[in-house]
């Protein structure tokens, strides 16, 4: 799956605004990547990363400076039950979508997740088995993505 657009987008606007040469930027891309050119293409690009890798990139380009002037949606709003297991599933699924890997951080969205986990369609009618099921789910999203969840 490749980077985001807005992501993508804020990557090019990184290597302007830090003045990265085209020979700088395939350094950076080979130095913490290790990617190589597609076959049939002169140089690797930014659309091979992982969106994982992109939000990476970025904050590499900010080590160095970079201070992005695109603004960002917002963590949506995700009202859920407050007993300890939802509150933990809210907060591996909002560093999941900070992350890139879930699409979209909509209450909407998390709670159809939870469905094709539980067969519930909320997470106050899941058992505490079904909030098992549902964080270790989500924490095999993040080991397969490389994501560290602290």
């Amino acid at each position: 799956m490749p980077p985001s657009k807005t992501d993508t987008i804020i990557i090019h606007v990184a290597i302007n605004q830090l003045g990265l040469e085209d020979e700088e930027y395939r350094k950076i891309l080979w130095a913490l990547f290790r990617l190589r050119p597609l076959p049939g293409a002169e140089k690797p690009s930014s659309k091979q990363l992982t969106p994982v890798q992109a939000k990476r990139l970025i904050k590499h380009f900010e080590s160095m400076g970079f201070v992005s002037t695109i603004r960002k949606k917002s963590t949506p709003d995700i009202p859920v039950p407050t007993d300890g297991k939802s509150q933990k599933i809210l907060a591996l699924w909002i560093t999941l979508y900070k992350d890139g890997v879930v699409r979209n951080g909509s209450n909407r969205s998390m709670m159809k997740f939870v469905k094709r986990q539980t067969g519930n369609e909320h997470l106050k009618w899941c058992d505490r088995a079904d909030k098992d099921k549902v964080i270790e789910a989500l924490k095999g999203m993040a080991n397969r993505e490389d994501v560290s969840l602290g």
